[in-house]
């Protein structure tokens, strides 16, 4: 380790996953003239290792919520975490990027930590416009709004002040918006590189690579300028990207636990890092028609 600079242990846990296909995930899929194809989507939360501590990021979707929407789950998150390793005791900051009901549903089962939401997302999210036809379908359960609004009247919820903020040392969060009202993506910089734990900014590699935005959006220029801010990181910093719901993710790191090969993947800044990173130099929005 060089310096001063903490060096991290970054893990993509999955919880759970279901069919999707291009025509849903994709904004306007068929100005492309590709043919309809059938990634999947799986649903992850991150967690970040260093001396100082555990850092979780997002807590994906609560029972109620996979219920009312018919999603599958692996296994609850909280149970995932400690398969990885993790006590959810033990975890001191808990980042939640957007305020989906698949990444803020199961906050409670961190109770030590310090939230850290941006401002604009939860004021959005806990407005009166959340529940619109066209923003509805990912707006969070009711009680998972409220139970933020509890820890922030207890001080433990703290609303990211600035597009960019340090949350710990070599851990900081980047406002991106476009999804989500106050999208942020963490930025992870140890001494061996930096990861890109892009959450819903990117939720694909083929997104990033060929410049298709997700359907699920609410500032369409913020989602392709959120592209750059990522390419720019790839070709500043070799940064290792990180999608939030891509199955390829399983694919090209190595496993938490060989015994246990669906429960995710240590991030990798050497050989599957670098092709993580390789992917995201270009776009190639020429493929529309």
């Amino acid at each position: 380790m060089s310096g001063d600079m903490l060096e991290h242990r970054v893990l993509a846990i999955k919880y759970g996953s279901r069919p999707a296909d291009s025509e849903e995930i994709y904004l306007n899929y068929s100005s492309y003239g590709r043919p309809n194809q059938s990634p999947g989507m799986d649903y992850f939360v991150w967690a970040i290792q260093d001396e100082s501590g555990v850092t979780m990021v997002d807590t994906g979707f609560s029972e109620a919520a996979w219920a009312r929407r018919g999603r599958k789950i692996d296994q609850a998150v909280a149970d995932r975490v400690r398969a990885a390793g993790i006590e959810p005791e033990d975890v001191g900051r808990l980042i939640l990027t957007h305020c989906h009901y698949d990444h803020i549903g199961n906050v409670s089962a961190f109770p030590n930590a310090h939230v850290f939401v941006a401002a604009d997302d939860y004021e959005f999210w806990s407005g009166p416009y959340a529940k619109r036809a066209q923003f509805a379908p990912p707006v969070p359960e009711d009680s998972e709004i409220s139970y933020l609004t509890e820890l922030r009247a207890q001080g433990r919820l703290s609303m990211v002040p600035e597009p960019y903020w340090m949350i710990a040392p070599g851990i900081a969060v980047l406002r991106v918006g476009g999804h989500s009202p106050g999208q942020l993506m963490v930025v992870v910089r140890s001494a061996s590189g930096t990861v890109l734990l892009t959450s819903d900014v990117v939720h694909y590699y083929e997104e990033l690579e060929n410049d298709m935005p997700m359907g699920v959006v609410v500032n369409l220029l913020e989602m392709y300028q959120g592209y750059e801010m990522v390419r720019n990181f790839v070709a500043q910093d070799n940064a290792v990207v990180v999608p939030g719901h891509d199955p390829d993710v399983m694919k090209r790191f190595p496993l938490i636990r060989e015994d246990d090969p669906g429960l995710g993947v240590v991030v990798s800044s050497t050989a599957a890092g670098a092709e993580c990173g390789a992917v995201a130099r270009t776009a190639n929005p020429s493929t529309a028609v």
